[in-house]
């Protein structure tokens, strides 16, 4: 799931101000913690200034397989927001190899921008390996999925969303991993039940630390229809009773 570079945030930082930030967001990305506050609460306080730095930092630490399918959904909608920025940034990344270049190439395909594009034309033109060429071809040959109506058929996708929502703030995206919750109890399709027991535990987990998070599932309780709502009810419930630091709070007697 979200794991620790992009939903783990330290008991320190989480302990937000009352608007769901952390107390200080970072000026520079030269450890951790000031990864996961820039990426974790970037649309309470974008800084896309700080992208090349801060894919430099996750490829330098090796941070990229583990996360990757949220990074890609959160780069992606960063790219997306700063089309005019996509030449210079590449430009300055162009020496990141193997996962870091992957992760760059696809985070610009699933953009979907018209710079995004030309710059992987030029990247497929000038491609040496045979398995890099392999790779942009396959890019290029097929369109991108679109965060929100891609098909939710595996949990890589619920941290894709979460992903896409640190960078845009857009409920739609809450929506769609909270949709899921009804497939906890289609015990026929194990499959469908582990990716809503992932959604669960990814939306109380976020619902702790965020509270937008919180008050787009208390805002839905009312809304959505009956399983649903008491999905959201008690996921809103089990956040309530986890303190910011992510440990559980004693049950009442």
């Amino acid at each position: 799931m979200l794991s620790v570079i992009l939903s783990c945030v330290s008991a320190r930082e989480a302990r937000a101000a009352e608007d769901g930030k952390p107390e200080k967001m970072p000026e520079a990305i030269k450890t951790a913690d000031d990864f996961e506050r820039w990426a974790t609460y970037y649309y309470l306080d974008p800084k896309p200034e700080m992208t090349v730095e801060a894919i430099a930092f996750i490829a330098k630490e090796g941070a990229i397989g583990e996360h990757s399918a949220a990074m890609m959904g959160f780069l992606a909608e960063v790219f997306r927001q700063n089309k005019g920025k996509l030449q210079e940034w590449t430009q300055k990344l162009d020496a990141l190899e193997g996962k870091a270049s992957i992760l760059v190439w696809t985070t610009l395909w699933l953009s979907d921008t018209a710079e995004a594009k030309e710059i992987l034309k030029k990247a497929l033109a000038g491609a040496g390996g045979e398995e890099e060429k392999m790779l942009l071809g396959a890019l290029m040959g097929q369109a991108p999925p679109e965060a929100a109506t891609m098909e939710i058929g595996e949990p890589a996708v619920i941290d894709m969303l979460w992903g896409t929502f640190f960078a845009t703030g857009d409920k739609k995206y809450v929506l769609r991993i909270a949709g899921v919750l009804p497939w906890g109890g289609q015990k026929e399709d194990l499959e469908k039940a582990a990716i809503a027991a992932a959604a669960k535990w990814s939306l109380v987990s976020n619902a702790v630390r965020h509270d937008l998070v919180m008050k787009i599932c208390k805002e839905e309780i009312q809304r959505q229809p009956g399983e649903l709502s008491a999905a959201l009810k008690a996921i809103v419930e089990e956040a309530a009773r986890t303190p910011r630091d992510g440990q559980p709070a004693p049950a009442k007697p």
